[in-house]
């Protein structure tokens, strides 16, 4: 919008304070030309308060739509670090499975061994027994053997 400017009345004026009536002219159209073409009407101000206000409206609006959004980061970091210590929780009672599953095949596995162990020391003790009972079986028949022999000969001698 522009503002009227009445330069007769503005070139009037400096002419009755005693400027001359060219440079008064001058003056106005200058005036009119270079400065109230960068003047603010009250249209204009109005105009600039409602543009202000209408940015302020939506500024509360970001604000509001920020403040929203930093509150479902919240939740859903809340979400993630619950459901990271739920998967923490899973993956230990796991470990736990395994190390008990792992501790218990360990378990039966050296009772086996030493099941084999305890055999192979038994068998290993009963071929010594056995060699030892071959041992004496052989002695006492050799001088059963002998003792026949010898009755053989005495008999074979008397008759």
């Amino acid at each position: 919008m522009t503002v009227s400017f009445d330069t007769l009345s503005f070139a009037k004026r400096l002419t009755e304070a005693g400027e001359k009536p060219a440079v008064a002219e001058a003056h106005a159209m200058a005036l009119k030309e270079f400065v109230m073409e960068t003047v603010a009407t009250k249209a204009d101000i109005r105009g600039v308060r409602e543009e202000i206000q209408g940015v302020r409206g939506e500024m509360q609006g970001l604000r509001n739509e920020i403040q929203d959004l930093r509150a479902e980061i919240k939740d859903v970091r809340d979400e993630a670090k619950a459901f990271r210590e739920e998967v923490r929780q899973e993956f230990a009672a796991v470990r736990a499975e395994i190390g008990l599953g792992l501790s218990s095949l360990r378990k039966e596995f050296e009772e086996r061994f030493a099941t084999k162990d305890e055999l192979r020391h038994e068998i290993g003790l009963l071929r010594k027994d056995l060699d030892a009972m071959g041992l004496k079986l052989t002695v006492r028949m050799g001088g059963m053997l002998a003792v026949a022999v010898g009755a053989v000969a005495t008999v074979v001698k008397v008759f």
